[in-house]
């Protein structure tokens, strides 16, 4: 009997494919003595792809195929028992959408959604339950090519299967795991600037009312170059009337040494004073922070709960940074690398048969933030430009505590001729307590106190709140210009759901007590679209009484609309886009009201025109602009006529001329140049 097995498999083998199919099939009808017409059995090849493949015997039926059903959702991911009956029970994912398909009631269910199976079309035989290719394709939404010349079986786009979402999980933590390794070889050093002259940028801008070009105009010019290996700037801009002469200079020279760990820059002349709160000196300022602070701040760590078995993938702007496993104790951890500023997390989780959870984060990274273990000071000196003071002098101080703190501290002097010298020691403590919650502590000396705290769980939500007490003793205070002496306030954003993402709420109030009064402000607006009309509206409030403030409460209330624009308006408006804004304080007592409409008319050019009318300007003015956008430079025209008014016309043009030595070429660019065209 052994023998006559052998025999028989080795003239299944040496047959061509089909005719082992139907050799196969008589051997099977001989053993059970019992012929099936409408259904022939054949050892096929079931194939998904390129991803898996798995010998299986199948049915045939015409161009149809009757597939194992337990054996095809085991081969594609999907997660699937059997009961006693003989029927299979499945969950279709994403969704977790229930499917039952039963023999005995030949009924495939599909969520609430129940349709009756021909005969033809569902089979058992031998424990297992055979269901048909084409049903069982429209069941999964997957093409499934049925080939019996070759016994073949296939699915050719397997993307919508389980087992294809895992599959590109793990080429996406591969590259992901080869990025990092080679991180560290493919990190390169930007070169110091070398010695000689490589070339000369100029910005300029020109603005000239028609009536009076130079009267009413005003022009500024800047040039910049490699000089003694850093950058040297000369600025100048008109103040007051451009015809009489007078010009604000500015000059300055800053080198940089990246490798340097002492010393990476140093400005002499023009520029900012170090510190938190720079202001314009001339003067130096020497500070070991980098030129360019690397986007990357670190990591932060998050931990969660899965089932057993689960998969969880963290990305960022839609990119791969971090990933894990749920173990036995059921807990998944992972760094997450960020940078300054808002970081949206979304966190994927996997189940074993496909299952899909996805949540968002956000970390918020302050900008204040630096490195654990790192220190930065900054020093600076000089004779103030633009402020009420005669020299100003700043040396700063910060460390990174840990990846979450920093901690910094200085003190700011400033030298006035008649109203008394200023001195503010500070000090300020900024980090995250948790990965939603961040807060920030400011002490500055004859100045004010103040603390805040940033709660942005994710995207959809965010929460600011501060508290500030201020010093008013100090006579014509820079720290305090509007004598306040207490200051509370709170902003805060939600997004109820993020697939409607136009539509949100948002609300800020303000208390202030100054030497004037005291002041109460809040305002609550909402976004939502209705189909291709993007709405704001809000209301604001106004309260305020003081020996120096008008005294009352005024309420207002407003919107703002947008139209974007529409493809089915034809060729003539669909580029059309319109904005308008009311405001008013009750109905019938409107304080604002603004219109514009913008169209393309080139690939360079748009046009605007509208109309603005505010109370007490005696009438509406009607608005027109043509903003040309060109390679060589960039020109906007404006037009206004008030409503008994002289009309005006003015002419502002933007560019920048660049001259690279090396190169022996002079380039022409439509917005300023200086700082980015790898010259200066």
């Amino acid at each position: 009997m052994r023998l006559l097995a052998l025999v028989a498999l080795l003239s299944v083998c040496l047959l061509p494919r089909s005719a082992a199919a139907r050799e196969h099939w008589r051997l099977r009808q001989g053993a059970s003595g019992v012929a099936d017409t409408t259904a022939e059995a054949a050892l096929v090849e079931l194939r998904l792809g390129q991803l898996a493949s798995r010998t299986v015997l199948a049915y045939g039926a015409g161009s149809d195929v009757l597939l194992p059903l337990m054996q095809f959702f085991e081969l594609a991911g999907i997660h699937a028992t059997a009961d006693s009956a003989g029927g299979v029970s499945g969950l279709l994912q994403p969704g977790s959408v229930p499917v039952r398909v039963s023999p005995r009631r030949r009924e495939l269910q599909v969520g609430r959604t129940t349709v009756t199976v021909a005969p033809a079309e569902l089979r058992q035989a031998e424990g297992e339950l055979y269901l048909s290719a084409a049903r069982l394709g429209a069941l999964l939404g997957i093409r499934i090519v049925v080939n019996w010349s070759d016994l073949e079986v296939v699915v050719p786009d397997p993307s919508a299967l389980p087992i294809a979402q895992a599959r590109r999980r793990e080429a996406a933590r591969a590259l992901l795991l080869r990025s990092h390794g080679n991180e560290a070889a493919e990190a390169t050093t930007v070169p110091e600037g070398s010695g000689g002259w490589h070339g000369m940028v100029a910005d300029y801008s020109l603005l000239a009312p028609a009536r009076d070009p130079l009267g009413g105009g005003s022009y500024s010019i800047a040039l910049g170059s490699n000089v003694l290996g850093g950058s040297l700037e000369l600025g100048a801009r008109s103040r007051g009337r451009a015809d009489a002469g007078s010009a604000s200079v500015d000059a300055s020279w800053l080198g940089v040494w990246r490798a340097n760990r002492r010393i990476t820059q140093l400005r002499l002349g023009d520029g900012q004073a170090t510190g938190p709160r720079g202001r314009q000196l001339r003067g130096f300022g020497v500070t070991n922070a980098p030129f360019l602070r690397p986007s990357l701040v670190g990591t932060i760590p998050y931990r969660g709960q899965l089932p057993d078995g689960w998969q969880v993938e963290f990305y960022r702007g839609g990119e791969l940074v971090a990933f894990d496993s749920a173990g036995a104790n059921n807990q998944f951890s992972a760094e997450l690398p960020v940078v300054y500023g808002e970081n949206p997390i979304d966190i994927v989780a996997y189940g074993p048969s496909g299952e899909t959870r996805t949540i968002g984060r956000t970390f918020r990274v302050s900008s204040a933030l630096l490195p654990a273990r790192r220190f930065e000071y900054g020093l600076s000196a000089g004779g103030c430009r633009y402020v009420a003071c005669r020299g100003t002098g700043n040396l700063d101080l910060r460390y990174g505590v840990s990846r979450r703190w920093t901690a910094q501290a200085g003190v700011d002097a400033l030298t006035r001729d008649s109203l008394g010298n200023l001195w503010h020691p500070y000090a300020s403590i900024t980090g995250s307590l948790t990965n939603s919650w961040n807060a920030q502590v400011e002490a500055v000396g004859n100045g004010f106190v103040r603390a805040g705290l940033d709660y942005e769980p994710s995207i959809d939500v965010h929460l600011v709140g501060e508290v500030a007490r201020y010093d008013d003793r100090v006579f014509a205070s820079l720290m305090n210009p509007g004598r306040r002496r207490f200051r509370t306030a709170l902003t805060a954003f939600v997004r109820p759901d993020r697939a409607h993402d136009y539509f949100y709420l948002e609300g800020s109030a303000e208390h202030t007590v100054s030497a004037g009064g005291i002041a109460d402000r809040v305002r609550i607006g909402m976004s939502t679209q209705v189909g291709p009309i993007r709405l704001l509206p809000y209301v604001r409030f106004e309260q305020e009484h003081g020996p120096f403030m008008v005294a009352g409460t005024r309420g207002y209330q407003g919107f703002a609309a947008i139209v974007l624009p529409r493809a089915g308006w034809g060729p003539l408006l669909r580029p059309v886009w319109v904005r308008t804004a009311l405001e008013g304080q009750g109905v019938r007592r409107l304080s604002l009201a603004m219109l514009t409409a913008a169209r393309p008319v080139t690939a360079s050019t748009r046009v605007e025109v509208g109309v603005r009318w505010a109370r007490g300007t005696g009438g509406p003015t009607f608005t027109m602009g043509v903003a040309s956008f060109l390679r060589a430079f960039r020109a906007l025209t404006t037009f206004d006529a008030p409503a008994g008014g002289v009309p005006s016309v003015s002419q502002l043009v933007q560019g920048s001329v660049m001259y690279d030595r090396d190169a022996g070429a002079v380039t022409l660019a439509s917005g300023p140049a200086l700082q980015r065209s790898g010259v200066t």
